[in-house]
C-alpha cells in the first residue's frame, strides 16, 4: 500500500478501467492506469478538477467556478473562458466523468476513491472501532488516514476555499491523532511509543488542548515513566496559568494525584494476599452449582475486559429467587480464586444510611486492606461514610462549602480510594438488591462508572425488574450507561427441566420418578429458591426409604413454607384492592376471565382492570396474548398460596362454600 490509499473503481468511461485522484501531496489522476494529471490545462485546469471533487456530494454552479478560477479578475468573456477550460479537462479525463452544463457534477463511479474523503473515511472508522472497544481496529484505521494526511492539501494553489478544506482537513488529522492516541494507550507495549508520539503530535497542534496532555501522561505512566507524566503535567500548568490564569480541569488533577500516590506506594512496603471474601447472601456453599453456563461465560468476558478497559457494568435481573445473587456469589469465588478482590454491599428495603452498599464495601476493603489506601486530602472526606475516619471532635472545622461541590468532592474520594485499591488488585464490586437502592447510591455508582480514570473495575448489580417502575431513578442510570457502552444486561429465567434435574440430583440425593420432576418444574417454572426449598422440606418430612420418590409425594407435601413466605411478602406490597383481586382469582384456577373476577370483588371495572395490571407489573400475573381478557398466575404456587391462605382462615366453612359458588361461576363462563 502506498503513503495514499489508492483504492481502484471501475469508471463509466471504459468498463475494466480505474479511476483513482490525489488532492494531497503531487496532484495524481489516474484513470484506465494512466496519471493524466499532467494533461490537465494548467493552474485553472487543477483548480476546476480539485473543486469539483472536493465538492462531489453536490452540483455546482457554472458561476460559482467562474469566481474560483479567477477570484479577483475575470477575464472578459468568463463563460468562453470557462468553457475553454472545461472542455480541455473533459478531454484529459473522459467526457462521461465531468456530466451537466450549469450546474457542473462529477460522476466518478460509485466505488471510485479519493484520498481525501478515503482519510475522513479511515478516521471515523477508528472512533467506531474505539467506541466498540477495538483499539487494534481502531490503530489500523487512524494510521491509515494519517498516512494520508501528512501531505499538504494542493501544494501551489491558493484561494480562500482552499485554506478552509486545509482547515477542515487539520481538524481530520487532529482526530485521527487523537484516535491512534487512545488506541495505542489501551493496547500498550510496543505501541505505547506510537501513543506518546501521536499525543505529542496533537499537543504540538493544540497546546491548550488537556485531552492531549492526559493522553500523553497515561502513555508516558504506562510505559514505566511515572516522572514525564509528572512533568508533562507540570509543563501543562505552568502554560494555563501563565497564559489563560487557569488550574488544570479535576480529571487532570486527579491523575496527577493517582501518580503522586503511585510514586510514594512504589516506595512503601509490598502488600502481598488478596481481600477475604465478604460474607454474601446467599453464602458460598458447596452444593454443586448447576445451569447458567452462558451467564457466567459472559461474566468472565466481561472481566476480562476490565482488566485492561474502563469500568462497566452487568446487571443480573430477574425474579426473587431465581437465582441473581447466587450466580454473583459464583462468579465471585471464581474471581477470588483467581487472585481478584471482592467487595459487596446490599440495598435495603429501608435503609438507615445514605449510599449504604457502598458502606458496606468500602468498610471491607479498608478493614483488609488498611488504612493506607486511603489518601490523606480523601481521609475527612470519606469521614463521612466511615465513621472510623472522621476527624478528632477537636480538629479544626474543614471550611463550609454548597452541597453540589461536597457532593461532587465525597464522590472523586471515593474513585480515589477504589482506583488505588483496583492498582492492587483487580476488583469484583457485587451490588445485590439494586431495586431498593437509594438515589445517592445511583448517582455514586454513575459516578465511579463514568470516571476517565476508572479501569481495573468490574461491578456487577442483582435487581427485580417487577420491582423498577418507569420512574425508578434506576432506569435514568441504565440508560446512561447503555447509551455509553458501560452496560449489559443479563435476564435470568427459571432453570430448564434438564437444569432442574440436576439439581434435583443434587440437593435430594434419590432417586425421583419422571413425573415428579415433571410436576416439579410445572409448579416452581424452573424458579430455582422455590425447586430448592422444596426439595428441603421434601427432605425433612418423611421421604419413602426404598424406589424413587413419585409424583404423589410432592403433592402431599405442599408448599414449603419458606416459599410461602416470599410470594406472601409480595403480595403484602400490593395495594388492598389488588390483594383481593388475586385471591379472588385464585379461587378460580390457574387461569381465569376478568368478567368472573370483575363478579367477585365489589368494585367498579375499571378499578379492577388498574389491580390486575398492578398484580402484572409486580411480576404475580400475566395477561394470556392468545386469548382476549384471559389472565393466569406467574406460578402455580403463587395461586395455590392463596388458596390455602383463603380456606384456612378462621371462617374456612363459609369460605369453602364461597369457593364453590365462585367455581360455579368459572365454569359458566368458560
Amino acid at each position: 500500500m502506498s503513503a495514499h490509499l489508492r483504492l481502484l473503481a471501475t469508471p463509466t468511461t471504459s468498463p475494466g478501467a480505474t479511476v483513482t485522484i490525489e488532492l494531497l501531496g503531487e496532484l495524481r489522476v489516474t484513470v484506465a492506469g494512466c496519471n493524466v494529471a499532467a494533461q490537465l490545462p494548467g493552474r485553472q485546469g487543477r483548480t476546476l478538477l480539485a473543486y469539483l471533487v472536493l465538492n462531489r456530494s453536490r452540483p455546482v454552479e457554472r458561476d460559482e467556478l467562474a469566481h474560483v478560477l479567477w477570484p479577483s479578475q475575470c477575464p472578459s468573456d468568463p463563460e468562453a473562458a470557462l468553457g475553454s477550460v472545461l472542455a480541455k479537462v473533459r478531454r484529459a479525463l473522459g467526457h462521461d466523468l465531468i456530466t451537466g452544463r450549469d450546474p457542473l457534477a462529477l460522476a466518478l463511479p460509485p466505488d471510485a476513491e479519493v484520498d481525501v474523503h478515503d482519510a475522513g473515511e479511515q478516521t471515523e472508522r477508528a472512533e467506531r472501532a474505539l467506541a466498540d472497544r477495538d483499539p487494534a481496529d481502531a490503530l489500523d484505521a487512524a494510521q491509515a488516514a494519517l498516512a494520508v494526511l501528512v501531505q499538504p492539501l494542493l501544494p501551489g494553489l491558493q484561494g480562500e476555499w482552499v485554506e478552509t478544506w486545509r482547515g477542515h482537513l487539520g481538524e481530520l488529522e487532529q482526530r485521527a491523532l487523537e484516535a491512534a492516541a487512545r488506541a495505542g494507550v489501551a493496547l500498550g507495549g510496543e505501541r505505547l511509543a506510537g501513543a506518546e508520539r501521536a499525543a505529542s503530535a496533537l499537543i504540538d497542534s493544540q497546546p491548550f488542548r488537556e485531552g492531549a496532555y492526559a493522553l500523553l501522561m497515561e502513555a508516558q505512566e504506562r510505559r514505566g515513566d511515572a516522572a514525564e507524566a509528572l512533568r508533562t503535567f507540570e509543563r501543562l500548568r505552568v502554560l494555563l496559568r501563565e497564559e489563560l490564569g487557569a488550574r488544570p480541569s479535576p480529571a487532570l488533577m486527579a491523575l496527577h494525584g493517582r501518580l503522586l500516590d503511585d510514586g510514594a506506594a512504589a516506595q512503601a512496603p509490598a502488600s502481598h494476599g488478596s481481600l477475604p471474601l465478604p460474607a454474601m447472601t446467599p453464602v458460598i456453599s458447596d452444593d454443586a452449582f448447576v445451569g447458567r453456563e452462558e451467564c457466567v461465560e459472559r461474566l468472565r468476558s466481561r472481566w476480562r475486559e476490565s482488566r485492561a478497559g474502563q469500568a462497566r457494568l452487568v446487571a443480573l435481573v430477574g425474579e426473587a429467587g431465581v437465582g441473581k445473587t447466587r450466580l454473583a456469589a459464583r462468579f465471585a469465588d471464581e474471581v477470588h480464586a483467581g487472585g481478584g478482590a471482592v467487595l459487596y454491599g446490599r440495598a435495603d428495603a429501608d435503609a438507615l444510611l445514605p449510599h449504604q452498599p457502598f458502606v458496606e464495601a468500602l468498610r471491607h476493603l479498608l478493614g483488609h486492606g488498611g488504612t493506607e489506601l486511603v489518601g490523606d486530602a480523601e481521609r475527612a472526606l470519606l469521614g463521612r461514610l466511615l465513621p472510623d475516619l472522621a476527624p478528632p471532635v477537636d480538629a479544626p472545622a474543614a471550611p463550609t462549602i454548597d452541597d453540589e461541590t461536597l457532593r461532587y468532592r465525597l464522590f472523586e474520594a471515593v474513585v480515589a480510594l477504589v482506583n488505588r485499591a483496583g492498582r492492587r488488585w483487580p476488583l469484583l464490586l457485587v451490588l445485590d438488591d439494586l431495586h431498593w437502592a437509594d438515589k445517592p447510591t445511583l448517582l455514586l455508582l454513575r459516578h465511579l462508572l463514568r470516571h476517565p480514570q476508572s479501569a481495573n473495575l468490574l461491578v456487577v448489580g442483582t435487581f427485580r425488574h417487577v420491582e423498577v417502575g418507569r420512574d425508578h431513578p434506576l432506569v435514568d442510570l441504565l440508560t446512561d450507561l447503555r447509551r455509553e457502552r458501560r452496560y449489559d444486561r443479563l435476564t435470568l429465567g427459571g432453570l430448564d427441566e434438564s437444569e432442574t434435574q440436576a439439581l434435583v440430583a443434587d440437593r435430594l440425593g434419590k432417586d425421583v420418578t419422571p413425573g415428579f420432576l415433571r410436576r416439579l418444574h410445572e409448579q416452581t417454572e424452573g424458579n430455582a429458591f422455590f425447586i430448592e426449598e422444596t426439595l428441603r422440606a421434601l427432605v425433612d418430612s418423611d421421604l419413602p426409604t426404598e424406589g424413587a420418590v413419585t409424583e404423589g409425594t410432592l403433592e402431599r407435601l405442599g408448599v414449603p413454607e419458606g416459599v410461602a413466605e416470599v410470594i406472601v411478602r409480595r403480595v403484602r406490597h400490593l395495594s388492598p384492592l389488588a390483594a383481593e383481586v388475586l385471591t379472588a382469582a385464585s379461587v378460580v384456577g390457574r387461569d381465569f376471565r376478568l368478567g368472573v373476577v370483575e363478579q367477585l370483588v365489589d368494585a367498579a371495572p375499571e378499578q379492577v382492570m388498574s389491580s390486575l395490571e398492578e398484580c402484572m407489573a409486580g411480576g404475580l400475573l400475566l395477561e394470556l396474548s392468545e386469548r382476549i381478557d384471559v389472565f393466569a398466575f406467574s406460578h402455580a404456587l403463587v395461586r395455590e398460596v392463596l388458596y390455602r391462605q383463603l380456606t384456612a382462615s378462621p371462617s374456612s366453612a363459609s369460605a369453602t362454600r364461597w369457593c364453590r359458588r365462585t367455581r360455579r361461576l368459572a365454569v359458566s363462563w368458560r
